[in-house]
């Protein structure tokens, strides 16, 4: 897994189209969004991307019909995870398993 780390409007939701962009052969990926909104201003401003391929917070259980070569991308995790949490509580401290690629943006 990647983590992609930056200052507000330093790129980072670009990255991750870019991200899906780049995707290896037969790897599907998928991107999470904050709402429906950000989905619909994304998939106008980036017609090139199949827009199956952009699903809103709202929209995940839906990723639970597709195959399993589905690889997620999650724009602005804190804010996700603070909605996972019923949007009362912040995320103060995650732990993953496996190996976590940093990238740091200016």
């Amino acid at each position: 897994m990647k983590l992609l780390i930056g200052p507000l409007a330093s790129g980072k939701t670009t990255r991750l189209i870019q991200w899906m962009r780049e995707a290896p052969e037969g790897e599907k990926r998928v991107a999470v969004f904050s709402s429906m909104q950000e989905v619909s201003r994304l998939q106008r401003e980036n017609p090139d991307v199949e827009s199956w391929r952009f699903l809103s917070f709202d929209d995940i259980e839906a990723l639970r019909g597709y195959d399993r070569d589905i690889v997620v991308g999650i724009d602005n995790l804190s804010w996700f995870l603070s909605r996972a949490l019923g949007g009362r509580f912040p995320a103060g401290l995650v732990t993953f398993t496996g190996q976590v690629e940093q990238i740091k943006l200016p």
